[in-house]
């Protein structure tokens, strides 16, 4: 239970801080992760994320973890945050790159947070804003 309390605190803050938008690389506790979609731009349904992972000179990150987070940005952020933010574990590449697939059920704006697993390291936090097309 504290651990989703932990949670659910770090991704308000993010989704508050106006993270960036799309599919760009940003460089957060010693990593590079750039996140890319399939559709691009991404659409209403199914999308493949893939977030590319590696260290500040561009190896791979041993024995890390992703997971993907994901939810409707005017969803006002719950006390159970199980009841509207979406978790998918990452399926790691030999690259340092993880995916997943997302349902993204609406237009409109949606929070993207990637949660970096490292060992022996506090996990890391990146996040995205992207802006969702097509019809639901």
């Amino acid at each position: 239970m504290q651990h989703v309390l932990v949670l659910a605190v770090a991704l308000a803050v993010l989704a508050a801080a106006g993270c960036t938008r799309g599919a760009e690389s940003q460089e957060v506790a010693g990593l590079r992760v750039a996140l890319s979609s399939q559709p691009s731009p991404v659409q209403v349904g199914e999308n493949r994320l893939s977030a590319r992972v590696t260290d500040r000179r561009g190896g791979t990150v041993p024995e890390a973890r992703v997971q993907f987070f994901y939810w409707m940005l005017y969803t006002k952020f719950p006390t159970e945050p199980e009841q509207y933010v979406t978790v998918v574990e990452g399926a790691q590449g030999g690259d340092g790159t993880y995916t997943a697939t997302v349902n993204l059920g609406k237009p409109g704006t949606w929070k993207i947070v990637l949660k970096i697993y490292r060992p022996q390291q506090e996990p890391a936090l990146v996040a995205y804003t992207v802006q969702v097309q097509g019809q639901a």
